[in-house]
């Protein structure tokens, strides 16, 4: 089978997308499928990956860019010769609006997955008539939506609002943690810290974090903060204001880094109200650590190993905190890991997957038959 994948950000631009996307690429090549990814970041020497010569950063966000030039006849003529039998757009920006006409060019029906709310980052960018940008971005990416034949909303959450908002071709396949890559083991250096691991944003939460901090000074336990976004030399400001001696920013880390982090850490912090998944959520628990998340985290498990809890009180959070470093790490280890090889894992994923596009290639070429043809949305659950 031959796929396009259209989108704004690809691999090795730091965020969860981008990381996906690359994980996908590489496990659909492996099983003998040929795939083509067109974005605006990236790196241009992977096989199969094509990114506009001239584009620009996008001052709010220096670490995305946009492209220059808004007449993409190069993408557009790439995409036909590429001949794909099932086109599937990541976000419904700039990129995915070329790949929807290229899908109707060529008489495929594209299918789409929900990566990113919008409507919940406004608060982390700062520019000239925001609240008019993004409202009008919301709009188009939900007509956008619609107009494809299937949607892939990685969480119950986001497929009650789509469904709210009119999108109807909506079927729930939660995202994947490579369970080869991020693995247990017994902390190797005795250092007890907590982690917040993401993009450092308003957004997804980094200030409770501090408040986290800020609230369990003296105690026997540190903070580490990895990841880059525009708040990072605020934070970093702050920490060396207030003197907050057990937190650590770390910036940018790469996947080794990354990996080391999360297995040696005691416990993984992930405030974000922004998320549609929260893909570094489950890589901490992919590597045995128990995570605390807000309250309105978009995946809800009943299990011991996620704690949900409401960063506003943050007297609550620090008791959760507390709890869980004083409980067994051995066996909160194996209760994350059977969660996520049960349910998250990277095959499980890519076996949905596979059955949407066989799916949607087996209606296209069967367009005109009296028989009708539905999927069962509980088999992506």
């Amino acid at each position: 089978m031959k796929i396009i994948y259209f989108t704004d950000t690809y691999y090795p631009t730091p965020d969860g997308v981008s990381v996906y996307l690359k994980e996908v690429k590489q496990k659909l090549e492996y099983e003998g499928h040929e795939v083509m990814v067109f974005s605006i970041t990236g790196d241009p020497t992977e096989h199969n990956v094509y990114v506009p010569r001239f584009t620009a950063p996008f001052l709010p966000y220096p670490q995305y860019r946009v492209p220059v030039s808004f007449i993409p006849f190069s993408i557009f003529r790439r995409a036909l010769e590429f001949g794909p039998d099932i086109v599937h757009l990541h976000n419904a920006f700039y990129m995915s609006s070329i790949g929807y006409l290229v899908a109707r060019r060529l008489g495929i029906p594209p299918v789409a997955t929900f990566h990113t709310d919008v409507s919940r980052m406004r608060e982390s960018i700062r520019m000239p008539l925001k609240d008019f940008a993004f409202d009008l971005g919301e709009r188009y990416s939900l007509f956008l939506y619609r107009k494809c034949r299937m949607v892939m909303a990685p969480s119950d959450t986001v497929e009650e609002y789509l469904r709210s908002k009119g999108v109807k071709n909506v079927v729930t396949l939660p995202l994947f943690v490579d369970t080869e890559k991020y693995t247990y083991g017994p902390e190797s250096n005795g250092e007890r810290y907590i982690l917040y691991l993401g993009r450092i944003t308003v957004d997804k939460g980094i200030y409770r974090v501090l408040d986290l901090a800020e609230a369990m000074k003296g105690e026997n336990v540190r903070f580490k903060i990895a990841g880059v976004g525009p708040e990072l030399e605020r934070i970093r400001r702050i920490v060396r204001d207030h003197d907050m001696k057990n937190v650590e920013i770390l910036g940018y880390v790469d996947d080794r880094a990354k990996m080391d982090l999360m297995s040696n850490a005691s416990l993984f912090v992930y405030p974000s109200s922004a998320d549609t998944f929260g893909i570094s959520v489950f890589e901490a628990l992919a590597s045995g650590v128990p995570v605390i998340v807000s309250d309105d985290f978009p995946v809800k498990e009943n299990t011991d190993v996620i704690s949900y809890v409401h960063f506003g009180d943050i007297r609550s959070a620090v008791e959760t905190a507390r709890r869980i470093l004083h409980e067994d790490k051995t066996k909160l280890a194996v209760e994350a890991r059977r969660l996520v090889e049960e349910k998250y894992s990277l095959q499980r994923h890519i076996s949905s997957l596979l059955e949407i596009y066989d799916y949607i290639e087996s209606e296209r070429r069967n367009k005109g038959s009296t028989e009708k043809r539905s999927v069962n949305n509980s088999i992506f659950r």
